[in-house]
């Protein structure tokens, strides 16, 4: 397997509490941290029981460490994204600003994942909640973010009624204040053909349409909130692996290339039926896993191989260290507690 500045290993799986396998890392040896722990939400998903018998402050004791162990293990120009609901998001964030810091040196963006297609029930009293929050905090300066983008197809009817025009070369194109563009950049934009100059006077930059056969494409800047990715309920059958709170590649992916590089590491440590795994390894990144789940790591083995990627797995209670493919040794929980199984 790979290895990231010296001696620590990418491109394995640990069976394993997530705790004291992080407690192995060297400090500063990852670049994003995903992480889709147990929501507090009070149900057994079968692979693991989200309950905590001294209610919140149990389980805000139980994430405390941890977080302290994924800051330790962040690089200085690292980012977590911390993926959470209702139940008890608004405690996290409290936890995520005393580790990682409050106000905007370190808090990003709470990120809206609006899944939808799930109504309220008419017994139930109260709006219907269908979103979950992905909470995003650097670590130091000099945080990546790429700016992502959605696709619309619009027919030339459609972009005029949103206010498109047709400039002297044939090209469908809106435009936008020059902001904070220098004179020389506006220069270097108006010999693109991309200034538009209004009746008064004003500079304008162009934004343009691309062509698709008889369509034109829109391009929308995605902002924090994520409503055009569909929850597990509604992807493809290909894509289904049958894991109780399996997460899309489609959020996966966007997390990733939003905050991250070809080539950098992202950690999962609590990395369930390895969506993080398999999308960091889709988008050219290098990986890790943790979970102590032995079912969630059986499942990943299949998956991952499925995949054709030759990944390792280590199981600290059997010690059982080989590569990807079929579950060999039937593992169970010992000695570890099943609450520290992921969701992703």
């Amino acid at each position: 397997m790979d290895t990231a500045d010296g001696a620590f290993e990418t491109g394995v799986v640990y069976r394993d509490d997530n705790l004291a396998r992080l407690a192995t890392f060297p400090a500063a040896c990852v670049d994003l941290i995903y992480l889709d722990p147990p929501f507090f939400s009070g149900r057994s998903h079968g692979t693991f029981a989200d309950s905590w018998a001294g209610g919140l402050a149990d389980y805000v004791a139980w994430m405390e460490p941890r977080l302290r162990e994924l800051h330790r293990v962040l690089r200085p120009t690292g980012s977590i994204f911390l993926h959470c609901d209702w139940h008890a998001g608004h405690r996290l964030r409290v936890l995520l600003d005393r580790v990682f810091g409050a106000g905007p040196a370190h808090f990003r963006n709470a990120v809206v994942w609006h899944y939808g297609g799930r109504g309220a029930k008419a017994v139930s009293g109260q709006l219907p909640r269908n979103h979950d929050v992905l909470l995003w905090y650097s670590k130091g300066r000099g945080w990546t973010y790429h700016r992502q983008y959605t696709e619309h197809l619009l027919t030339e009817a459609q972009a005029r009624r949103s206010g498109y025009r047709v400039d002297e070369s044939g090209r469908w194109f809106t435009t936008a204040p020059r902001g904070d563009y220098t004179d020389d950049s506006i220069a270097a934009l108006e010999r693109e053909g991309r200034i538009h100059r209004t009746r008064t006077g004003k500079v304008r930059v162009k934004y343009f349409l691309e062509p698709r056969g008889r369509l034109l494409v829109e391009r929308r800047l995605v902002g924090d909130v994520w409503s055009d990715i569909p929850d597990a309920m509604h992807l493809p059958a290909e894509e289904r692996l049958g894991y109780p709170t399996q997460k899309p590649l489609a959020l996966l992916r966007r997390v990733i290339e939003t905050a991250g590089n070809p080539g950098d590491v992202v950690l999962d440590p609590c990395c369930g039926c390895g969506t993080a795994v398999a999308a960091a390894h889709q988008t050219g990144r290098r990986w890790v896993g943790i979970d102590v789940s032995p079912a969630a790591v059986a499942l990943m083995r299949r998956r991952l191989a499925a995949l054709g990627v030759a990944g390792r797995f280590v199981d600290a209670a059997t010690q059982d260290d080989g590569p990807a493919g079929p579950h060999r040794n039937g593992a169970t929980n010992r000695g570890a507690s099943s609450v520290s199984a992921g969701s992703t």
